[in-house]
């Protein structure tokens, strides 16, 4: 045999086994990519999800901060009901509580927009028993008002609100625990 079909019958066997051989390193670049997408993908959902739950409780912590404010002001202003309608104390009692009422109700509005299902009704019995509380610390008499319990009677009504304020940390606190040990849990699994 002449050398030069020699070099072309090793030629043609090189070639036959250098297709297979690149067939097989483009499948493993292509499985190698593949994961990186899907590592990516994992990185960008645990990256949202954290930026979520961020978001989450530092709107939790404005709610508990304006329901401080709003209990605060209700007090005030139950220092100032007696005295007469326009006088000047009286009058800077009622614009704090209807400040400190306006910022819960909008830190109420916002926990709304982005919090779990079963958030949204503890959210909506504190800013009730808010609404009812504005409305009684300006009666000058004990009346009954009505609340999710049924009518109560006025002074009764900051009770209440310091019940729906900590019904609300209590699940709070429970579902961000939860949240915690979710999260643990699915790091460790393989």
């Amino acid at each position: 045999m002449d050398l030069g079909a020699i070099a072309a019958v090793v030629a043609a066997g090189v070639t036959t086994l250098g297709l297979p051989a690149t067939y097989l390193q483009a499948r493993a670049a292509r499985f190698a990519a593949d994961n990186a997408v899907e590592a990516a993908k994992i990185a960008a959902r645990a990256l949202h999800a954290e930026a979520r739950r961020t978001a989450q409780r530092q709107a939790y912590v404005d709610l508990l901060a304006a329901a401080d404010g709003f209990e605060k002001a209700a007090v005030g202003m139950s220092w100032c009901a007696s005295l007469p309608p326009r006088s000047p104390a009286r009058e800077d009692a009622e614009t704090r509580l209807d400040d400190a009422h306006t910022a819960l109700s909008k830190a109420a509005s916002l926990v709304a927009l982005d919090a779990p299902e079963a958030v949204i009704p503890l959210v909506e019995r504190l800013k009730h028993v808010a609404d009812v509380c504005l409305l009684s610390s300006r009666s000058e008499e004990d009346v009954e008002w009505p609340t999710d319990d049924g009518m109560v009677l006025g002074s009764y009504v900051p009770a209440l609100y310091r019940r729906a304020r900590q019904a609300f940390v209590d699940h709070v606190r429970q579902s961000l625990n939860a949240d915690l040990v979710t999260q643990a849990s699915d790091s460790v699994r393989p």
